[in-house]
């Protein structure tokens, strides 16, 4: 899940090409040579060698901060 802002920002057609490959790119080649990851997790995040694109969602919700902070202040209450 990548934050709203962002998530705009990498949407834009310009940025596809400028921020969007080599970051993907770079996953993937961090996926493969994973030493941590089995090959069923691999599988799940690499499509034909090449990170899995369909996995990776941006926010749409602007609340989404303020439910974050909301959330986590309740878990600290809670928690103590």
């Amino acid at each position: 899940m990548i934050g709203q802002r962002l998530g705009d920002t990498i949407r834009m057609k310009t940025a596809q090409k400028i921020i969007v490959k080599p970051i993907l790119n770079h996953l993937s080649q961090l996926i493969k040579e994973s030493k941590t990851l089995d090959d069923a997790a691999k599988l799940h995040y690499l499509k034909n060698d090449t990170f899995n694109s369909k996995i990776l969602t941006s926010s749409e919700l602007r609340e989404a901060p303020a439910l974050g902070a909301g959330i986590d202040a309740w878990q600290s209450f809670i928690n103590g």
